[in-house]
This record gives structure tokens, sequence and C-alpha cells, in this order.
């Protein structure tokens, strides 16, 4: 039986794919105003917030939240953010969250 992976899961898988770390993904911009503004981070931030309302249901405010945005507002753009890495960058994770989350349940949803 399937079920939802985790925000942390979700991050890991793209993370992954991108090629970068975590903290990369978190990392504050040069002038300590919000998130790097790096446009490979930024591509890896919109396939982790396409999939985080995809497979985890999150709300906007949520994903600001699980991505360290300063507002919905902020994921709600970069959710929809749209390029070839992008898509890329999705299907990799997507392809990871479908094993993990088939091969491992452990509770979540249906």
């Amino acid at each position: 039986m399937n079920r939802y992976p985790t925000p942390d899961e979700v991050v890991a898988a793209v993370c992954e794919a991108a090629g970068i770390t975590p903290s990369e993904l978190f990392s504050q911009s040069v002038t300590g105003y919000g998130l790097s503004r790096n446009a490979d981070l930024l591509d890896a931030r919109a396939a982790s917030a396409a999939l985080l309302r995809d497979r985890c249901r999150q709300s906007y405010p949520e994903l600001a939240r699980t991505l360290r945005m300063r507002s919905h507002h902020t994921a709600r753009n970069i959710a929809a953010r749209t390029s070839p890495r992008i898509d890329e960058i999705t299907g990799k994770a997507r392809a990871s969250l479908d094993e993990l989350t088939r091969l491992a349940p452990k509770g979540g949803g249906e």
C-alpha cells in the first residue's frame, strides 16, 4: 500500500535529483535578505514546491514554512515556475519518491 511521503523525504529526493544538499537548498542570499537566488537553487526549490503540493498536499502557507520562505505568496510564485530543468529534477525526484513510498510503508495517508 502506498503512503504519502514526508516533507523531509521530498526535500531529500529533490536535493539528490538536483545534486545539491538540503543546506544549500535553504542557504541565505549573500545580502542576508531571504533565500539565495542562484538559478540552480531556485529550480530545486520550484521542484520541491511542486512535489510538496502534489505528494504531501501542503497548502501554500505550509509550503512556505517547509521551504523557509517569507510568505505564502513567495511559495505560490515559486510553485508556478516552470522550465526544462525543473521538469527534469521533478521527474527524477518523483521516481525516487514512488520507489520509496511503495517499498517502505510507515503510516501516513492512503
